[in-house]
């Protein structure tokens, strides 16, 4: 798949209101046969131990702890709501997680960011604000998150 079709599917996952179509993050639950693809804002890895390496224009990392928590932040609209509630709830099983956030890196090239794991349990799940402004903040934890950064060319 190209990226400018990875793209497009992304974008079309995504609900009409959006922050950023290109930061996706999907997830596959214990007993869900459907993952989970929420467009989020900003993310965050907590780690006892990081590390990465940079060869060219690629860098590839993980980070692992007792536990390692992931911390995402996205828009909620009052539809979307229930279903995270239910989905999402304190202890759910994570079988696997993907963040992906695509950026123009020039005229050419695109920054494909990625974040992965398994095996992880969602820990807690906010919801906050009102209306248009509503905003969810989801605590994962696992022992391991491999990180990678690559530059791709655009067709």
């Amino acid at each position: 798949m190209t990226l400018a079709a990875a793209l497009l599917s992304i974008a079309l996952l995504q609900p009409a209101h959006s922050v950023d179509p290109s930061k996706t993050l999907t997830l596959r639950l214990r007993n869900n046969t459907t993952p989970v693809t929420i467009a989020y804002t900003s993310y965050k890895i907590k780690a006892s131990h990081q590390e990465s390496q940079i060869i060219g224009e690629q860098e590839s990392g993980f980070a692992v702890g007792d536990p390692v928590t992931l911390t995402f932040t996205f828009p909620v609209t009052p539809e979307q709501e229930p279903s995270l509630k239910l989905q999402l709830n304190k202890g759910r099983e994570i079988l696997s997680l993907v963040a992906r956030d695509v950026a123009a890196y020039d005229v050419k090239r695109a920054s494909v960011e990625q974040v992965k794991t398994t095996a992880a349990v969602v820990r807690e799940l906010k919801l906050s604000g009102k209306g248009a402004g509503r905003t969810g903040t989801l605590l994962i934890t696992c022992d391991r998150v491999d990180t990678s950064k690559k530059i791709v060319d655009v067709p």
